[in-house]
């Protein structure tokens, strides 16, 4: 559905920005405190998403064939300012950023001054996989989508113009195909087993990672994605239920392996699963 006066509402976008569930660091980066979240509020925010999920999304009406998208919250402006000012020296056409929360009115004036949409959403229990529905919803107003993590990307060029990604293009996902392989990989193997045990590690491990930090695709790509994403992971343990699972995450470092993981993990918004590189 489409507006020629789009207003966002930010009735179901719930996460306090300036206390948003997760990590409090330092500027060494050591954690000072956690925001966690209990079973129950994740419990409430799958249900306010289901009511969510079933409302029509409400944007403005296309101003290009391409879209950018992305999702974000509670960082400062400076982050803002390096993904969409690295952007905008490249790309005009429409960009449409995912917000769990209202940003202050410093963020709020420079995304409108940068035409980004904000499109509000309600908050992602597991937002490694629930976040691809809400991009193929937006990417459905288009010919040609790039779904893109925001806390560690800047851009060199007009993303759509490199092989594979114009509207032009035949394949309806294009994927990073990495070289390092799932088992090797603790940022992927931890994300795997906390869903779906070691079992599960051990039938895929063997396969190589398929980077989901940066996705290119049509329409009917990112749907049928959607579509065959699991709603759940299963066996995923909240790290407020035992402690362990942010214990674990925290201590995962750097890998020297060549093909990725080779940052430091953290905990990421209201979840402890990784989320640069989903399987």
């Amino acid at each position: 559905m489409f507006s020629d006066s789009y207003v966002p509402d930010w009735s179901f976008a719930l996460i306090d920005w300036d206390n948003p569930p997760g990590p409090k660091k330092r500027p060494d980066g050591t954690i000072r405190s956690v925001n966690r979240v209990n079973r129950s509020t994740v419990a409430r925010w799958a249900e306010k998403r289901k009511v969510w999920e079933r409302k029509s999304l409400v944007l403005p009406r296309p101003g290009s064939e391409t879209v950018i998208m992305c999702l974000a919250w509670g960082y400062p402006i400076a982050t803002f300012r390096r993904f969409v000012g690295s952007l905008r020296a490249h790309y005009r056409g429409d960009v449409a950023m995912l917000l769990a929360g209202q940003p202050p009115p410093e963020i709020h004036e420079y995304l409108v001054a940068n035409r980004v949409t904000q499109v509000p959403v309600a908050p992602i229990p597991d937002h490694a996989l629930h976040r691809f529905s809400d991009f193929a919803r937006v990417c459905s107003a288009y010919l040609r989508c790039i779904s893109v993590d925001f806390r560690d990307v800047f851009f060199q060029a007009d993303p759509f113009a490199a092989k594979g990604a114009g509207v032009k293009a035949d394949a309806d996902l294009v994927f990073q195909l990495e070289e390092l392989q799932i088992r090797d990989c603790p940022h992927n193997s931890v994300w795997i087993k906390q869903g779906w045990g070691m079992q599960a590690l051990d039938e895929f491990g063997h396969k190589h990672i398929l980077c989901s930090g940066i996705v290119v695709g049509s329409p009917k790509g990112f749907e049928a994605m959607a579509a065959r994403l699991p709603r759940t992971r299963p066996e995923f343990e909240h790290s407020n239920s035992s402690g362990t699972c942010g214990m674990a995450t925290e201590s995962l470092r750097t890998s020297t392996e060549k093909g990725g993981c080779s940052r430091r993990n953290r905990l990421y918004g209201p979840l402890c699963a990784p989320c640069q590189s989903t399987p």
